[in-house]
């Protein structure tokens, strides 16, 4: 038995929605792991993509909710850096 080895992470891709405080923010997301397979507290890792503009007030904003595949998950924003058109954030089923 080997250790130190995991098994591959899949990355899904698509579209995704955040909301905002009344607005809404589309652009595209890769997720690590499976979000229909989220349980309890278990969080995934996402990069939402959109323009620049965007990506800093998601940021800002620290954290929402995020719609992907019809499902509606909370989002806390962790990472941005200014001018970069990603953000990066964990994903859980939150309240």
């Amino acid at each position: 038995m080997a250790f130190g080895r995991r098994k591959p992470v899949e990355i899904f891709r698509g579209q995704a929605t955040i909301r905002l405080s009344g607005r809404e923010i589309a652009g595209t997301y890769e997720l690590a792991g499976d979000a229909g397979q989220l349980r309890g507290r278990e969080r995934l890792r996402l990069v939402f993509l959109t323009t620049p503009d965007e990506a800093e007030a998601v940021f800002r904003a620290r954290d929402g909710r995020i719609a992907i595949d019809g499902r509606n998950f909370k989002f806390e924003a962790l990472a941005h850096t200014v001018g970069d058109s990603r953000v990066w954030t964990d994903i859980s089923l939150g309240g």
